[in-house]
């Protein structure tokens, strides 16, 4: 009498399949213990996909055998930071103070050498495994932040208190080198509430030490840190300085998406004897354009970084020759400070003074060295309106450095071979955006002017297209005008 283990492997393979297709929800792990035949054609999906903690890392590291490496395709991992108490929970204590900054970087530090230490074991496992990846997600958390808050929204899950903290790697930190890792994503708190924020220096030294990293995915929080100029100034360069030394090992990217949790120009950008004013150049925009430049990308994704006007003067023919899709979220700043749109004639006025603000404090945050700081310096974070706020934000498209900067955009799309799909957003105004796109296949161009809202008082975008920007677009294909 036949048995089931008798079946053909392809019969058991297609029961297997049906069996998933009920029901995608239903949990498979069990039915490994039914036979090996069960236990082959499990555990590919079983660890395809793997969600852990640093508690979790011993036991990964015994069940992901040399034979099982092959089948992690994406790992989600949280690095677990030190709890505090009802105190801090509750809203009592409203800023993170120095002593716990430092004592959450140093639990930080621990749990990203044992996880590096557990991904070095995996290397050379994929070596000779053609489009097979390991997606890393990195993030950190305190337990303390996944339990449920007992008086609601008295407990602190929303991150206000640490949202202009950062975790970072202790100095002197050396992690080994992981070629199994293809892609690595980091979220910060700006999107994910209950996640920390990581530093853009501690992602950048990790990126390089993956010398097969094909895609970078970071939203990195910098409008968090506003708040300290100094500070701010400290965090980019440092970013901007471990990124340089990582482009050098970037031979294998494809894709970057860089997203910066910022909207407003940094005190890079005034200039001294100003407020808060750096004389120090911006590295960290510096080293973004030496990753761009890397000729081997196909597709870049930029969001929240402030653009110059001759931004896509910086490329050469050599740059983007396998690009394929381009998207630029911009702002409406210049880095130093100038709009990119302007009022229209008549309505024109003098800078106003750099607004002051004081942020209001609890009784408790007096005493916390961070909190005075932040109270003092909340002025700078709040200068970068620059308008009236009677004559309202502008609204009209006459300036030459906009048309600098759409006209490098145009030039350098057209002249790019392998170009399918480019975007270019600006934004006009609360939830406004002048919208540019390119069509490869089509070759034709499209200009969507923002539409005001009837529930606000919005202004609409006047003025003209710069001539230049019109110009390329249609020696490179047509274009359509949507107002």
């Amino acid at each position: 009498m036949a048995t089931f283990n008798s079946l053909p492997t392809e019969l058991v393979s297609m029961i297997f399949q049906q069996l998933r297709d009920l029901d995608p929800s239903q949990r498979l792990a069990p039915y490994t213990i039914l036979s090996r035949t069960w236990q082959h054609l499990i555990e590919p999906y079983t660890f395809a996909s793997l969600k852990t903690s640093t508690e979790d890392l011993p036991t990964l590291k015994r069940l992901i055998t040399e034979h099982r490496r092959n089948f992690v395709r994406k790992l989600d991992h949280s690095v677990t930071l030190p709890t505090y108490g009802p105190a801090v929970r509750y809203g009592l204590v409203p800023f993170e103070p120095l002593e716990e900054e430092a004592a959450n970087s140093v639990m930080f530090s621990d749990g990203v050498q044992l996880l590096f230490e557990v991904l070095a074991g995996w290397n050379g496992a994929r070596s000779d495994l053609d489009g097979h990846c390991l997606h890393l997600i990195l993030s950190a958390i305190s337990p303390t932040e996944q339990q449920d808050p007992l008086f609601g929204s008295l407990c602190d899950r929303s991150h206000k208190r640490w949202r202009h903290t950062l975790l970072y790697l202790v100095p002197g930190l050396e992690l080994p080198v992981v070629d199994s890792v293809t892609v690595f994503s980091h979220t910060s708190s700006y999107i994910a509430a209950t996640a920390r924020n990581i530093s853009g220096a501690c992602l950048a030294k990790m990126a390089g030490k993956f010398p097969a990293l094909a895609k970078i995915d970071w939203l990195v929080a910098d409008m968090e840190n506003m708040m300290f100029p100094d500070r701010r100034v400290k965090q980019r360069k440092e970013f901007g300085e471990e990124l340089l030394k990582a482009a050098d090992t970037f031979k294998a990217l494809k894709h970057v998406s860089f997203s910066l949790a910022n909207c407003g120009i940094t005190n890079h950008y005034f200039q001294p004897p100003q407020l808060h004013a750096s004389s120090e150049p911006d590295i960290l925009s510096l080293a973004i354009t030496k990753v761009l430049q890397l000729p081997q990308l196909t597709k870049i994704f930029l969001n929240g970084i402030l653009l110059p006007a001759s931004f896509f003067a910086h490329f050469n023919q050599h740059c983007f020759q396998n690009l394929t899709s381009l998207t630029v979220m911009t702002g409406s700043y210049t880095p130093d400070g100038h709009r990119y749109l302007a009022h229209r004639a008549g309505t024109l006025h003098t800078q106003a003074p750099l607004p002051s603000f004081t942020y209001p404090l609890s009784p408790m945050a007096h005493d916390d060295p961070i909190a005075m700081e932040y109270n003092s310096a909340y002025n700078c974070a709040m200068g970068n309106v620059r308008e009236k706020a009677s004559i309202g934000p502008p609204n009209y498209i006459n300036t030459d450095r906009l048309g600098t900067l759409l006209a490098g955009f145009a030039k350098m799309v057209a002249e790019t071979p392998k170009m399918q799909k480019a975007f270019f957003w600006m934004p006009t105004g609360e939830d406004m955006w002048l919208k540019v796109g390119y069509d490869g296949v089509e070759r034709g161009w499209e200009v969507m002017f923002p539409r005001p809202s009837p529930y606000r008082n919005d202004m609409p975008l006047e003025g003209e297209l710069p001539r230049e920007f019109t110009r390329i677009c249609e020696e490179s294909g047509t274009l359509k005008i949507d107002r």
